[in-house]
């Protein structure tokens, strides 16, 4: 699933768990390599919402930081108007804490928290 597509489905409203596509995002990205993790990069629509590209572009950012690529423009611009986790738990709370503390350091930048071990599905 292309950057762009998982955008889409995090905005689609009747999509219950829009982690989903965050984690075969993760997936499709860990089974691939040159040219084709670049195709994945692609930027979003126009219709995608801040909150989406901004969740999506933290993920593409820690995958980028892991295995040393180079962060395309919208990745690197994206940004939540505040902090949030993909899970939906408010970073205030014990739970949100945690997934702060074992987030990738390139969240900080999207202002989007998950946990790390997200990286690493395949």
């Amino acid at each position: 699933m292309s950057a762009a597509r998982a955008v889409a489905a995090f905005d689609v409203p009747r999509v219950q768990r829009p982690q989903v596509a965050l984690v075969q995002f993760v997936k499709d990205w860990n089974r691939s390599t040159g040219a084709a993790r670049r195709a994945l990069l692609g930027p979003p629509g126009p219709d995608g919402s801040v909150r989406a590209v901004a969740v999506v572009a933290a993920v593409a950012h820690a995958l980028l930081d892991r295995d040393g690529g180079v962060v395309p423009p919208w990745v690197a611009a994206a940004r939540a108007s505040e902090d949030i986790t993909t899970c939906g738990a408010a970073v205030t709370s014990p739970f949100g804490r945690r997934i702060v503390e074992k987030s990738p350091p390139t969240c900080a930048q999207h202002r989007v928290y998950f946990d790390g071990a997200l990286l690493d599905r395949r």
